[in-house]
């Protein structure tokens, strides 16, 4: 019975050592120090503007979008809302991934103003205006994030993306919790293998976090790697919580086994001798 017992001991003290977590590869892109990083401030400045509404809507009743072509090569696109509620002007620039977005009101005072990259990632500085034209909020979108556009492009190439085909450069600042993510959409590499890549950078960190293959037309995804904190905590979480009940069960097992030792030889001991 007292093996029992010292087993007993020997198996608590086995469960009860800290399980070692398993390493996961970290992944980082490079910051890069860059002279004139915020030229593309330059191409818009916090003047005040005003949209053409008559000319929109010369021989185009209906407000349907308009494209002009500029004499420098570049590219003027305007549209509108329902009914004139708005106006909308993007201004493509020659051989450039810059856009100069204004937004105007419906009398055509300018709203809001900045740059596009890639027409879909706002950078540089934005300005606010209200009803009469009056600056009222400028804001640096570039301020909260230590990476740059620079350095998203600098890691494209090392993963030979194809720059002729689609590919998207995004960002999003969670203010709650203080953290940027980009994310990268590109025809490349990811280590040595090609395909299409939906990859996500700590901003912060420096570190791919999340790293998926797009495989099918309707954007069905291989998840190829993904040490995101959110999903980490909720796995974790949820994993400690297992072990601790398991573990549980077990105390409670061994202590049975114990108890019920002592009572046995307690019994025996109680036993008269013939």
């Amino acid at each position: 019975m007292k093996k029992i017992i010292l087993l007993s001991l020997l198996f608590i003290t086995f469960c009860c050592k800290p399980q070692s977590k398993k390493q996961t590869e970290v992944e980082k892109i490079i910051h890069y120090n860059m002279e004139n990083k915020n030229e593309y401030n330059k191409l818009v400045n916090k003047d005040l503007e005003k949209f053409d509404i008559k000319k929109f809507y010369e021989d185009n009743g209906n407000g349907l979008g308009k494209t002009y072509e500029m004499s420098d090569g570049g590219r003027i696109e305007e549209s509108a809302g329902e009914k004139g509620s708005w106006f909308l002007k993007n201004e493509k620039l020659k051989d450039s991934p810059f856009t100069k977005y204004n937004l105007y009101y419906n009398t055509g005072i300018i709203k809001q103003k900045g740059i596009l990259y890639q027409d879909n990632c706002e950078i540089g500085i934005w300005y606010d205006f209200d009803e009469n034209g009056k600056l009222i909020k400028e804001t640096d979108l570039d301020e909260p994030y230590k990476l740059t556009i620079d350095d998203m492009l600098h890691f494209l190439k090392k993963s030979n993306a194809d720059f002729d085909r689609y590919f998207s450069i995004n960002r999003v600042f969670d203010e709650n919790k203080k953290i940027g993510t980009w994310t990268l959409i590109f025809d490349g590499t990811y280590k040595n293998n090609q395909g299409k890549y939906l990859i996500e950078i700590d901003d912060k960190t420096n570190e791919i976090q999340h790293v998926a293959k797009i495989t099918g037309k309707e954007g069905e995804k291989e998840i190829l790697k993904n040490t995101k904190k959110e999903t980490l905590l909720i796995d974790e979480d949820n994993s400690e919580k297992k072990n601790n009940f398991i573990l549980i069960i077990i105390l409670f097992l061994a202590l049975a086994i114990i108890v019920g030792g002592f009572i046995y030889i307690s019994q025996r001991s109680q036993i008269p001798s013939p």
